[in-house]
């Protein structure tokens, strides 16, 4: 199942569920299951439950993809941590990387759907990588992972 945050009326944004092209938007469909932080949470119970609930859904419930604005996957981010220096240039041998990648944090405020725009302010550093491969949402307490 893939799911999508949408924006709807205003600046509102709900989680939606995405299937081949389509969207069909949850609202409060499904009691609880509000967002994709609330889905991964639930885990897989949840998730059965919007599969469930998307499948009864009629066909004049789904939207074209192409007509709902996407938001970021996780709008309200908690912690967001990602790994610097974890991996070796093009070319080059593995085991020549880092000993030890780097870890460091990001502002909830870096996040942005779809063909969206971050800023930052440049007097405090020209130096800014703009690029993401994976992210990760860890929905429930986690340790050694």
């Amino acid at each position: 199942m893939r799911l999508a945050t949408i924006g709807e009326a205003g600046d509102a944004t709900g989680l939606a569920i995405v299937r081949d092209g389509v969207v069909v938007p949850v609202r409060d469909a499904v009691p609880g299951l509000t967002s994709v932080r609330a889905v991964a949470a639930g885990g897989e119970e949840a998730i059965a439950r919007l599969d469930a609930w998307a499948a009864a859904q009629p066909a004049s419930a789904w939207l074209a993809l192409d007509a709902v604005r996407l938001g970021p996957g996780i709008p309200d981010p908690g912690a967001i941590y990602t790994v610097g220096l974890n991996y070796v240039a093009p070319g080059e041998a593995c085991g020549n990387g880092p000993g030890r990648p780097l870890i460091y944090g990001k502002a909830a405020s870096s996040v942005a759907g779809d063909g969206g725009t971050l800023a930052w302010d440049r007097s405090l550093t020209a130096n800014v990588d703009a690029e993401c491969e994976l992210g990760i949402v860890i929905g429930r307490t986690a340790a050694g992972v």
